[in-house]
């Protein structure tokens, strides 16, 4: 869990949290935890490709 919150920049409990809500795909195993890998590189795709969108509906000031 610890590595998912490092990657999405929020707090393990966060991560639990959205888990019980849904939010987030996982799996217990053996008592552990497991979010998908491809879940987390949606989410980090997904704000990436916001962001770069942003940065273009920006005026550019020189």
């Amino acid at each position: 869990m610890r590595e998912v919150a490092v990657a999405l920049n929020v707090s393990a409990m966060t991560v639990y949290r959205d888990i019980e809500d849904g939010k987030v795909p996982a799996t217990r195993i053996r008592g552990s935890w497991r979010v998908p890998a491809s879940y987390v590189d949606d989410v980090l795709a997904d704000a990436l490709r916001r962001q770069a969108e942003a940065k273009a509906r920006r005026p550019h000031v020189a």
